[in-house]
């Protein structure tokens, strides 16, 4: 999976690794044999918008940062 989103970041593809899924869910929507089992899912797609990097000036309690 990291190989995956490796890749994909080179391309401009955002993504994002979803744990908390209907697993049998994805078995059926995807027809999988029962040899497979779903671990994860990784969502891909163009991100709407870009990162920002903020300098911190003050406190870092305005971004939720616990110590």
């Amino acid at each position: 999976m990291e190989n995956m989103i490796l890749a994909g970041l080179e391309e401009g593809v955002g993504s994002c690794r979803l744990i908390s899924v209907d697993r049998q869910k994805v078995v059926e929507i995807l027809n999988l044999p029962d040899m497979f089992k779903v671990d994860s899912v990784l969502a891909l797609g163009y991100p709407a918008e870009k990162p920002l990097v903020e300098e911190m000036k003050e406190s870092w309690k305005y971004w939720g940062i616990r110590i």
